[in-house]
């Protein structure tokens, strides 16, 4: 007798446990989408720049001309356009909208811009 209530005492002790941790992995849940939805709203209201640039190179002027003139071959659907702050001359690429889609465009232009970034606006 006294083994069938100690298997009952242990059984109703795991039950009990992996109730529990069910509970708390639902809360844990109910977190992220609180921290999805304060990120969201946070996208929303701070606007810092009217957009991304993409810079494709910083140095002297004849091989800033020369890594444009490769790059608006190889990408006629991008603009871009050099930037001059003397003695650097960029090349970058500008007009995207988000973060997102200027990460995307890098990752495509990495592949032969290998020093390709995003510079802190």
């Amino acid at each position: 007798m006294k083994y069938i209530s100690k298997n009952i005492v242990f059984s109703v002790l795991v039950l009990s446990f992996f109730g529990i941790s069910s509970l708390n992995a639902q809360n844990d849940n109910s977190k992220i989408e609180q921290l999805i939805e304060k990120k969201r709203n946070y996208n929303q209201t701070e606007v810092k720049s009217k957009g991304y640039i993409i810079q494709l190179y910083n140095g002297n002027e004849t091989k800033a001309y020369a890594v444009q003139q490769k790059f608006d071959e190889m990408f006629p659907a991008y603009t871009s356009k050099m930037k001059v702050d003397l003695p650097d001359w960029k090349v970058q690429i500008i007009n995207f909208k988000t973060r997102l889609a200027a990460d995307r465009a890098l990752n495509l232009f990495r592949e032969e811009f290998v020093g390709a970034n995003i510079p802190k606006s």
